[in-house]
């Protein structure tokens, strides 16, 4: 080994790249904004498209069937008017299942964090007793 070379600070290198990069993927999935997650409202969704998902019943009553049958009525100002299916759209919340997809994401993020962290302690009790070790070989 040359001079100057000190292959234990690789440990303490190796673990604070390590801890930027996966940390900073860990921190990024934390802060991500709330709002987000709603289908847009110009891709809402259909009675006919959500009829697998939900049932929305009004007095007991199915809405897609009260929609067929012209039972349901927009009352505005100056007018009424029939609502069909074409009137009505549903956005999700879909948080939960990109909650569901980030799961292994953020798993194997934190396990590569406290692998960094021991790479960092690591390379630090072994700098350290290096350090140690050349100061006592130099007094000899």
């Amino acid at each position: 080994m040359r001079p100057g070379q000190n292959p234990k600070f690789a440990y303490l290198l190796i673990g604070l790249l390590m801890l930027l990069v996966f940390g900073t993927n860990g921190l990024m999935l934390v802060m991500t904004p709330d709002d987000i997650w709603w289908t847009p409202e110009s891709m809402a969704l259909s009675v006919d498209d959500v009829s697998d998902r939900v049932t929305v019943l009004i007095n007991g009553q199915n809405l897609n069937e009260l929609l067929e049958d012209g039972k349901i009525l927009s009352v505005a100002s100056d007018r009424t008017v029939e609502l069909s299916k074409a009137d009505v759209g549903f956005r999700f919340n879909n948080w939960d299942r990109i909650k569901a997809s980030w799961l292994g994401r953020a798993s194997f993020d934190s396990a590569a964090v406290m692998m960094a962290l021991l790479f960092i302690i690591y390379g630090l009790i072994t700098s350290t007793s290096a350090k140690k070790d050349s100061a006592s070989e130099a007094g000899t």
